[in-house]
């Protein structure tokens, strides 16, 4: 019998609940690692039924792989819901090996009509919040002696028409973190950016 690459490995994933967070979710419980996803909300309905692109609908759909996937509601963009969330998942599973910095906020605005409020909101998700997080998961993974840290940015600001709107949400590695590889391919073959079986060659 194989034993999955990840098994007994703890992985965190923000912004899990869609897109190329569920892939990443998906695929890393599908190598065999204990995965804690974060979002903002869970997304179950008081019937039961896990809302479209949630938390809940991640779990359920990732019920028969080899690791686990535990959901935990968390804004990174809130400093004591980052550190409850690094917190909880140490004392739950007491070690973290991998993060994968993935929640951000993608806004079209002309480029100077960005009110600051707005402003504020994105710089506290998609740069101070990945800021969080590896601050608080990199004494685990040094008392560890390793770890895997994964920060996702896009390069959507690059490939405006002229004239056309800034997505200031995206423009999110200036002299900082680089463009993100292709995700993996989750388990049930979803292109983790968009709906539809997954396309991209996995590297």
């Amino acid at each position: 019998m194989t034993v999955p690459a990840l098994e007994g490995k703890v992985a965190i994933v923000t912004g899990a609940s869609a897109g190329i967070g569920r892939a990443y979710a998906l695929a890393l419980a599908g190598a065999g690692a204990t995965v804690v996803a974060a979002a903002r909300t869970l997304g179950r309905t008081d019937g039961g039924t896990p809302e479209h692109n949630s938390l809940a609908e991640v779990v359920g759909a990732g019920a028969g792989l080899p690791g686990g996937i535990t959901p935990i509601v968390c804004d990174v963009g809130i400093e004591a819901e980052v550190a409850g969330l690094v917190d909880e998942t140490a004392t739950k599973f007491d070690r973290i090996d991998i993060l994968v910095n993935n929640a951000g906020i993608m806004a079209r605005h002309r480029p100077f009509e960005v009110d600051t409020d707005e402003w504020d909101r994105i710089m506290r998700v998609n740069v101070r919040g990945p800021y969080l997080t590896i601050r608080d998961v990199a004494p685990h993974m040094i008392r560890q002696g390793s770890g895997s840290i994964v920060n996702v940015t896009a390069l959507a600001a690059a490939f405006l028409p002229k004239g056309g709107r800034a997505r200031v949400g995206q423009a999110r590695h200036p002299g900082g973190a680089r463009p993100r590889p292709d995700p993996p391919r989750p388990a049930d073959g979803r292109d983790p950016h968009g709906p539809g079986p997954a396309h991209r060659r996995v590297r």
